[in-house]
């Protein structure tokens, strides 16, 4: 079998202006932030972000494999290069403190948009998008 691959830059540069809000899911077996960092100007496009990363605690002395998503540099980089500033979270594994982040632009006060197919039960996390879609903080 043969697959394509190529960068999310260039997958991003390919979608029309003309679409409005676009959901992206990144699920790169913890390089996440690094596809996110790769995509660079291209996430201007987007409306919202989920990924997985670590949420070590200071204490932890756990090693991670180079260039593992820590959930606090995503927090960072989001915020601060590409302005998605309304985060919320969840732990999906408690063993290794694996977290989905929703990142978004809007204001935390505003309410957050989720595309309706995202809160379908046959959807992995349907109730945490269903909980972001109407406003209940998760943490």
């Amino acid at each position: 079998m043969t697959v394509m691959v190529f960068p999310l830059k260039d997958l991003l540069d390919l979608i029309s202006s003309n679409i409005k809000s676009i959901h992206l899911k990144v699920d790169a077996e913890g390089a996440d932030l690094q596809v996110l960092k790769s995509a660079s100007d291209s996430l201007k496009k987007v409306s919202s972000v989920v990924i997985e990363c670590q949420d070590l605690e200071s204490n932890d002395k756990r090693i991670l494999r180079q260039g593992s998503c820590l959930l606090s540099q995503a927090n960072e980089y989001m915020c601060q290069m590409q302005t998605f500033c309304n985060t919320k979270a969840e732990i999906s594994g408690p063993k290794d403190r694996m977290v989905n982040a929703f990142f978004t632009k809007q204001s935390p006060s505003s309410s957050i948009y989720v595309p309706s197919y995202l809160q379908k039960s046959g959807v992995q996390f349907f109730k945490w998008y269903q909980s972001i879609a109407s406003g209940v903080v998760v943490s």
